[in-house]
Parts: structure tokens; C-alpha cells; sequence
């Protein structure tokens, strides 16, 4: 079966298993790596990469947003691969460094942020694409108009 990029595009829940899968590797990645260099675990580290790596979905999913025609159906399924890529990440994160997100302050909050601007872009998604239909039928309307006066 080939991968096709235009399917990717239009599954959300495809989108967050691509970045939860590139997010758990590089983090348990990084957890090995510090095991072979005998050094003590960079828990940060580890914990940074899951709000990175859900900036990067979130930013997909905005601009392959953009090209949907059925706007209702990818919000609703945009909004519950946002879950479904934080909560196995936390997990991930949780089992290889052994300290809940509520003793990681500056993670959760960041992780927060995240989710109300990734709420915010939606909406400012679905602003823009409710003005450009505005401005198309509009401009329909004036083309019908120059026709008739002709």
C-alpha cells in the first residue's frame, strides 16, 4: 500500500499518530541515550519534547485545516486526536522519567497554552473560511450583476 501525503491530510487522527510515534521514539531515544553515556537523566528534556512535538501537530492540522471541505467533521476529529496525542505522550513521558506532569509546573502550563491557542487558531480557521465564502459569493453576485447589465 503506498502512503499517500493528500491522506494525511485529511485524517487528523493519522496526523497525532504520526507525531505521537515521532515523539515517543526521539524521547525514549534520548532516555537510552542517557543510559549509555552513564549520565544522569535529563528529565526536562524527555518532558520538552511532548509539548514540541504537540506544537508541531498543532500547526499541521491548522494548515491541512485549510484545505478540507468538510470543515465540521475534521474540527471534531482534529479536536479529539489532540487528546489522543497528549494523553499516551504524558503516559511515555510519566514511565521513562518517573515524575508526573504535576511535578513538571512549567510543562503543564505550557502544554495549557498550547491547547487554548490550538483553540484559538480553530476558530480563527473557521473565521477566515466563513469570510472567504462571504467574499466569493459576493463576488459571484457581482459578476451575475456586470452579465445582466450587459
Amino acid at each position: 500500500m503506498v502512503f499517500k501525503l493528500t491522506y494525511l491530510k485529511c485524517k487528523p487522527l493519522l496526523q497525532a499518530s504520526w507525531a505521537l510515534g515521532l515523539a515517543c521514539i526521539l524521547q525514549v531515544s534520548w532516555f537510552l541515550l542517557d543510559i549509555l553515556r552513564n549520565t544522569e537523566k535529563d528529565v526536562e528534556d524527555i518532558w520538552m519534547l511532548c509539548p514540541v512535538f504537540l506544537m508541531l501537530y498543532i500547526l499541521f492540522n491548522i494548515l491541512f485545516g485549510f484545505t478540507q471541505k468538510e470543515v465540521k467533521s475534521y474540527y471534531g476529529h482534529s479536536i479529539y486526536s489532540f487528546f489522543i496525542f497528549l494523553i499516551p505522550d504524558i503516559g511515555c513521558c510519566t514511565l521513562l522519567t518517573r515524575k508526573s506532569i504535576f511535578e513538571m509546573p512549567s510543562i503543564a502550563q505550557l502544554i495549557f497554552v498550547f491547547g487554548i491557542v490550538y483553540l484559538v487558531f480553530l476558530s480563527i480557521l473557521n473565521l477566515i473560511r466563513f469570510i472567504l465564502q462571504l467574499v466569493l459569493k459576493q463576488d459571484q453576485k457581482i459578476k451575475e450583476d456586470m452579465k445582466n447589465n450587459l
